[in-house]
């Protein structure tokens, strides 16, 4: 509801044209998507056997190491994206849909912070407790989104979500900590989802400086540039011996 609000508000205060730029932008956020609904979906089934047996720890370890392991694949792609955003819709859409990469890059800072959730709270039985959050909090979105596209343009449009998952998420770690009886510093695993998000913003900095420094044409930009950035993250990781330890966790997952 939060996004076709969001939709609303630019049909509603831009010509139709920055709505097609809007709606491009967006379609590019579609593959994270995917790979989080493919993680909920792969640990559901074991997590409420586990939860069916009372080994919450064990539970909570194999939901941590999931969302660690996707987000060695997710942060690096997200921080590519992030850093030759005008390019990629230069390549993929012509240069007339270039203006909606600041509204792309506020929905990839959307992504990053939306770290996997729902599992947990499907297994502890939270979804009535979600649907409440996500009420609560869609006035605000929406009041957030329509005020900051009137003083900050079409990416203003997007704020709104940010802001609003930001706050969702507060409120689903605050539950889960109460139902769990777990510090929130225990429900995710995050020095290593930290350690993953550092090296990828660094990546693509340098990669961003590089290509900015060689001035390639836009296609070479937005094939290479992204790729050098995965390629980097994965050499650094493989380099300083941190691949062992992603290896250990899908081992035990």
């Amino acid at each position: 509801m939060r996004k076709q609000a969001e939709q609303w508000i630019v049909a509603t205060l831009f010509p139709s044209g920055v709505f097609g730029i809007f709606s491009v932008a967006t379609t590019l956020l579609v593959p994270f998507e995917v790979l989080r609904g493919v993680l909920g979906n792969l640990l559901l089934p074991k997590m409420s056997h586990l939860h069916s047996l009372g080994r919450h720890e064990e539970l909570l370890r194999l939901n941590n190491q999931g969302n660690v392991i996707i987000s060695a694949v997710m942060f690096p792609a997200i921080a590519a994206l992030f850093a030759f955003s005008d390019e990629v819709l230069q390549f993929l859409f012509t240069k007339e849909y270039v203006s909606g990469s600041p509204v792309l890059r506020i929905y990839l800072v959307q992504t990053l912070i939306s770290v996997e959730m729902t599992t947990l709270l499907n297994v502890f039985g939270q979804g009535s407790a979600n649907m409440r959050y996500e009420a609560s909090i869609l006035p605000f979105a929406v009041i957030t989104s329509l005020v900051s596209a009137r003083y900050f343009g079409l990416p203003g449009t997007a704020i709104g979500s940010v802001l609003a998952t930001f706050v969702w998420y507060t409120l689903c770690l605050r539950g889960l900590s109460k139902v769990m009886s777990v510090p929130i510093a225990r429900l995710q695993d995050w020095k290593n989802l930290g350690k993953i998000l550092s090296i990828s913003a660094v990546c693509a900095v340098v990669v961003r400086f590089s290509v900015d420094l060689l001035e390639p044409s836009a296609p070479i930009a937005a094939t290479v540039g992204p790729a050098a950035v995965l390629v980097l993250c994965a050499a650094i990781l493989f380099v300083t011996g941190y691949y062992r330890t992603l290896a250990e966790m899908r081992a035990l997952a």
